[in-house]
């Protein structure tokens, strides 16, 4: 009996952590954290803002090849963002926009994380992968629309694909 009454005791702190930290992530959106330093109107958001308006107003070359055009990264999510995500014209919606697609990491983490432990138990595996909601280099990419968590995205996806792969490959071998 105490087994059992150990066991919800420990369901109920992780179901408890796993909300703790998913709604510290959405507070912090909305109160414009910058926990990593790189975000804020005063940071990266000074760059990637006007380089995106550049992408939109402009065709792809004359973006690139841009006197304003300051980036050390690869122009890849400008031209993303410009040609698929509805929301470019305003910058809060933009944001927005960004923070609602790094959604989609924890949930890759966590399909990620079952495929690989497939015998562990569900609550666990759901209360390790939010723990990327307390990353500070995650959530100020996710809050101020920078580009790191799409490297994240793909990398994740990356895995998931191989694995499925090589499972299938397994099975028809």
């Amino acid at each position: 009996m105490q087994l059992k009454d150990n066991y919800k005791i420990l369901s109920f702190l992780s179901f408890l952590l796993i909300l703790l930290s998913t709604s510290s992530f959405f507070l912090g959106f909305y109160l414009d954290e910058n926990s990593a330093g790189g975000g804020s109107y005063m940071g990266d958001w000074e760059f990637l803002w006007p380089n995106l308006k550049l992408f939109i107003d402009n065709d792809l070359y004359t973006a690139i090849t841009h006197e304003n055009f300051l980036t050390n990264r690869s122009p890849l999510l400008y031209m993303l963002h410009a040609s698929l995500n509805p929301f470019v014209d305003n910058a809060i919606a933009y944001r927005r926009s960004v923070f609602v697609i790094s959604l989609i990491v924890p949930i890759l983490f966590y399909f990620c994380l079952r495929q690989k432990f497939k015998q562990k138990d569900n609550l666990l595996l759901l209360l390790v992968a939010s723990t990327i909601f307390l990353s500070p280099y995650f959530r100020t990419s996710s809050f101020w629309g920078l580009e790191e968590n799409y490297g994240i995205i793909f990398l994740l996806l990356t895995y998931l694909f191989l694995n499925f792969f090589l499972e299938n490959k397994n099975e028809y071998s």
